[in-house]
């Protein structure tokens, strides 16, 4: 049955890509076309053409919730662009889940959710995202929505830094003035211990 299914799909890529060669002549491909020749390679069991369409489809969704949060060339739908941020964000797009996160900390165009805003966030920090990093050491460290948690806003700000180019020494300070020595070392263990295990279990 496999090899059966890529056969066909072979066979597809091949007329696909003959009518390609063979069309108009001057060297436009339309973009059904494109899409079609990749789905069929990709139905073959290309594995590159596979993982393209998948960031195709994943991206697509984050697209399409750009769209209707902001109403560009569709009519504004908020619940429309929630959803597909969240099919996105499920599928581990850090930047749909920091996206999300976002939106339900602030609760300006969606109700406020403080518990899904955080679930998001640290998901997409644990994932390497640094704007998520930044903002989960914001609010360890104000307490706003979060009991404070100094060890944690430090950890989350080094880790941030370990990633980037960001100045963090002015933050660090104040942090350091507001923490024992104890919490101290213990912060810089989590992050030295997170960007030891190549960021995973931060």
């Amino acid at each position: 049955m496999k090899t059966m299914t890529r056969a066909i799909g072979l066979l597809i890529s091949f007329v696909i890509t003959s009518a390609v060669a063979t069309g108009s002549g001057n060297g436009s491909v339309s973009p059904e076309l494109q899409l079609q020749a990749l789905e069929a390679r990709a139905l073959s069991g290309n594995e590159k053409a596979q993982m393209k369409l998948a960031r195709m489809y994943l991206h697509g969704q984050v697209k399409m919730a750009q769209m209707y949060l902001y109403g560009q060339g569709v009519e504004r739908d908020v619940e429309k662009a929630v959803a597909w941020y969240s099919l996105a964000a499920d599928q581990d797009l850090a930047f749909a889940q920091h996206k999300l996160a976002r939106l339900y900390l602030e609760g300006d165009i969606v109700e406020q959710d403080i518990e899904k805003a955080i679930g998001w966030l640290e998901r997409a920090a644990d994932l390497g995202f640094i704007d998520a990093q930044l903002d989960l050491s914001l609010l360890y460290e104000s307490g706003q929505y979060l009991p404070p948690d100094y060890v944690s806003a430090y950890k989350w700000l080094n880790i941030a830094a370990s990633l980037s180019e960001i100045d963090i020494e002015s933050r660090q300070n104040q942090l350091e003035a507001k923490m024992s020595f104890l919490e101290i070392t213990r912060a810089k263990y989590l992050y030295r211990a997170c960007i030891y295990n190549n960021y995973r279990d931060c």
